[in-house]
């Protein structure tokens, strides 16, 4: 047999209920995410999100369901970030969450789980600077820490955009600190890689990453074709210039605006450029595919 709940019972359920309505509305004026203040407050807040009206973002991270449908990835990602300052005063963010907070560019992909350590370990990379007002990881570390973990057009997309916001940071020292901390990964390859071809030219993370792609593949990277209705070009082995077009939204840097030049209207123009889309780019098979049957030429 199932008992009425007594009004003590009610009254209690009513007052966490207010609490949390209140609690919430406090959040989301602050921009970041409600966390539990205890064990059973995390048990009741896991309850409520069985119903539906409150979701668990991410372990230990709630918001009101309705709020959290409206954000974005990279406002969710804040969010969660927020919270976890709040929570954690005294951590240094590190890796990609450190990454977010210098303001560098990060595919959609890499914004899901914020990291960071409670203490300063005593080692050269274990110091920490303010940015916004947190903890971050200085940006020799940060761009290590993310660049090993990325692939090679990723980290190529990565450091331009480090070399374009920062025009202070330089490359040899960069590439020195790389050094010492050198591991046997594919990860470190793939870093060296991208720092050592990374230069900030690039003016969007798409085509950097398309950039690097094609380089991947065994082909000559492309230069820009200022001044000119496309975006790439190639010298072939005949002296002919061939263009190339990166045509088409790609979602992977939701923040981004989609280059100017991929974007201009180019109906007009006399000049035949290789239409290169996200998913030819996507596509390895593919994209080698087209680019061999174009003649771009392959690097030594």
């Amino acid at each position: 047999m199932i008992s009425n709940p007594s009004l003590s019972e009610i009254y209690v359920t009513l007052s966490f209920d207010s609490q949390i309505a209140a609690r919430l509305d406090h959040a989301e004026d602050d921009v970041r995410c409600l966390f539990p203040r205890s064990r059973n407050d995390g048990r009741r807040l896991a309850h409520r999100s069985q119903s539906g009206s409150v979701v668990r973002v991410q372990p230990g991270y709630f918001a009101r369901a309705s709020y959290w449908k409206g954000l974005n990835v990279r406002q969710r990602f804040a969010h969660v970030l927020r919270a976890s300052a709040e929570q954690h005063p005294l951590s240094v963010f590190t890796g990609f969450a450190a990454a977010f907070i210098l303001g560098l560019d990060l595919p959609r992909a890499r914004l899901d789980y914020v990291r960071k350590r409670d203490r300063v370990p005593a080692h050269e990379h274990g110091d920490y600077i303010y940015v916004h007002g947190h903890r971050v990881s200085p940006l020799h570390e940060t761009l290590f820490d993310c660049m090993v973990d990325m692939s090679f057009p990723e980290g190529l997309a990565f450091v331009d955009s480090a070399f374009r916001g920062y025009p202070g940071l330089g490359k040899e020292p960069l590439l020195e600190y790389f050094r010492r901390r050198e591991t046997r990964s594919a990860g470190f390859r793939h870093a060296m890689g991208a720092l050592a071809l990374g230069d900030g030219s690039c003016p969007h993370p798409d085509l950097s990453y398309a950039r690097g792609s094609i380089y991947e593949q065994g082909f000559t990277m492309p230069d820009f074709a200022d001044g000119l209705p496309a975006d790439f070009c190639w010298t072939r082995e005949d002296g002919t210039i061939l263009y190339a077009n990166l045509v088409g939204r790609s979602d992977r840097y939701e923040h981004v605006a989609a280059p100017e030049r991929a974007s201009a209207d180019r109906s007009g123009s006399s000049t035949t450029a290789l239409r290169l889309t996200p998913d030819i780019i996507d596509d390895t098979v593919q994209l080698s595919r087209v680019l061999a049957q174009a003649g771009v030429p392959h690097r030594d």
